[in-house]
């Protein structure tokens, strides 16, 4: 039995680079301002823009970041709110059981299983 679960690779989706671009722009915009600064010095007043508008960018990142944080948590509510319904109605089977189209062919589990004896559970497909 191999359990998947350990060797899951993280995944990076649309959400996470949603995410990221506030962050990414933020460190631009201060490298930026930092950069232009030490070639010819800003004004107190055009510093201040530039120190408003960092923050506004900061802000901006916390807001996707909860935006997307609280999406992911509403979807798996969502699925577990549907699994409790199928349990109270008393489809306690379809968690577990599988239809039989969801396994490959009878005849192809059988062809690459004939060297590994009779009815092996790699013949049935269960491993």
């Amino acid at each position: 039995m191999s359990d998947k679960s350990d060797k899951q690779k993280p995944s990076f989706g649309l959400g996470d680079a949603i995410a990221a671009t506030p962050v990414l722009a933020t460190i631009v915009f201060a490298s930026y301002v930092i950069y232009r600064n030490a070639i010819t010095p800003y004004d107190e007043r055009k510093l201040l823009e530039w120190v408003l508008v960092l923050l506004g960018l900061l802000a901006l990142g916390e807001v996707v970041e909860r935006y997307t944080t609280l999406f992911s948590l509403s979807k798996s509510l969502s699925a577990l709110a549907y699994s409790s319904q199928q349990l109270i109605a008393g489809h306690l089977a379809d968690s577990f059981l599988r239809k039989r189209c969801d396994f490959p062919p009878f005849a192809d589990r059988i062809k690459n299983a004939k060297s590994k004896g009779p009815l092996s559970f790699q013949a049935l497909g269960w491993f």
